[in-house]
């Protein structure tokens, strides 16, 4: 079958962000080559959810997608600026969580402002 996506299709994903009218912002820190294929496929899967989410739900206008790869974890954060009320956890972020949490990361959903998916994956 196909490959698995990583972290090298999240350029697809902004491509339909920005299709859709939204202003993203990319910035990918530290070492993507030396990230597992797992924890890039949970990376790019966590990102595609909340894009996704934001799409569908959020009235937003910004998109920002933050990747650091570090030596020992990689962190994600993807964060709208849609009102926070449209905001209802369906499946997908519960697949989500499950994903994160399968191998050994921590996902974190912040509504405070606009609406906040912040993962950190054991590398």
């Amino acid at each position: 079958g196909a490959p698995q996506p990583g972290l090298e299709s999240v350029g697809d994903l902004i491509t339909q962000a920005r299709a859709a009218g939204l202003s993203v912002t990319y910035e990918l820190n530290g070492d993507p080559e030396a990230v597992p294929a797992a924890q890039a496929l949970t990376a790019y899967r966590v990102i595609q959810e909340a894009v996704v989410n934001t799409l569908r739900h959020a009235n937003a206008r910004t998109l920002t997608i933050r990747v650091h790869a570090k030596a020992e974890t990689l962190d994600i954060e993807v964060t709208d600026d849609g009102p926070a009320t449209d905001y209802t956890p369906g499946h997908g972020l519960t697949g989500m969580r499950e994903r994160v949490t399968a191998i050994g990361g921590t996902l974190r959903i912040d509504t405070t402002s606009g609406f906040t998916v912040h993962a950190v994956l054991p590398a």
